[in-house]
């Protein structure tokens, strides 16, 4: 009886997966980008020609614009995936798990208990979080068709090497089912706009910051002192290093330094793979370290960003060396 449905499960989130990251997805978002971009003139107004006019536009044309429109391209994949959330509704799953809400935020979910068990913690360490889904959509158009199946098995071993590393207890003071109820079109409009509306303002001051930075110029030689360390796992390009770094601040970060400087690198195959990997399985954002370090201290937070970060560095190079030898 488990075993069937374990396959069920297994059938069904696959499902999700080849909708959100496969053909239909993908599609939905190319198509929307394409329109967006044809849609979206940039009007440069005649009047002030002052230094500190140019620069603001500028930060707007090359920083917020770019962010935006990516941003938003990525919103039909992303009312798939709240559609099929909302769906989970009939099977009356619950919400308030600490490990569930992890596939939401990190964060909230490490704060949601008070006396959450340590193991817990740890596990969550390895949960994927929402925000890592928009960066994980950008970078499937790199894997073609059928990189959803990918995203699938690195999803999967992530969740695998939480429980072997955490050993969670899963039910341990928490219900895991609750009244059952129907599927509503206004939950997902709901929680399409407080996604929006949650992500848009750190996403926005994150561009302009990153965009300044780079004027500046201090980004591409602190990429350059990283990528000896990534070059074996085929992510030396100075983009995916100031991405990732900037990741571990907030993971919205990382959508946003691709989307500023995203034109100015191509991926092969194997190295958005091993990308994928690296950013599903490398250490949560520092804000929920944050809370993980005073709730369990820092010996314990140390050791578990060790272990992301030696998963997500192994795993990655795995990948790599036998996309390499395959593509």
């Amino acid at each position: 009886m488990r075993f069937g449905k374990a396959l069920v499960l297994g059938a069904v989130s696959l499902g999700v997966f080849w909708l959100v990251f496969g053909l239909p997805g993908t599609f939905l978002s190319q198509t929307f980008r394409v329109f967006l971009e044809f849609v979206h003139p940039i009007l440069i107004p005649a009047g002030s020609n002052s230094p500190f006019y140019h620069f603001l536009l500028d930060i707007v044309n090359n920083g917020i614009i770019p962010v935006v429109i990516l941003l938003l391209s990525l919103l039909p994949q992303i009312i798939i995936l709240f559609a099929i959330v909302e769906s989970l509704n009939f099977f009356g799953v619950s919400k308030t798990s600490p490990i569930l809400l992890g596939f939401g935020c990190t964060t909230v979910a490490l704060s949601s208990d008070e006396n959450i068990n340590p193991r817990t913690s740890r596990f969550l360490a390895f949960v994927p979080c929402g925000a890592k889904i928009p960066v994980v959509l950008m970078l499937s158009s790199f894997l073609g068709n059928f990189g959803f199946l990918f995203i699938y098995f690195i999803y999967i071993v992530s969740i695998f090497v939480g429980f072997l590393v955490a050993k969670p207890c899963l039910l341990c003071s928490h219900e895991v089912t609750r009244e059952k109820d129907g599927f509503r079109i206004e939950r997902i409009t709901k929680k399409t706009l407080e996604f929006l509306r949650r992500i848009s303002a750190p996403v926005i001051i994150s561009a302009v910051v990153l965009h300044f930075l780079s004027v500046v110029g201090v980004l591409y030689p602190l990429a350059r002192a990283v990528s000896l360390v990534l070059a074996p796992i085929g992510l030396n390009y100075p983009v995916v290093i100031i991405a990732l770094l900037f990741g571990l601040l907030a993971k919205e970060m990382a959508l946003v330094a691709f989307a500023i400087f995203g034109t100015a690198f191509c991926l092969s195959a194997p190295q958005a793979a091993s990308l994928i990997a690296f950013f599903i399985l490398y250490p949560v954002c520092i804000p929920a370290l944050t809370v993980m370090t005073k709730k369990h201290g820092y010996k314990f937070t140390l050791k578990t960003v060790t272990i992301n970060f030696a998963t997500a560095y192994v795993v990655s190079f795995l990948v790599y060396q036998l996309m390499l030898l395959l593509v």
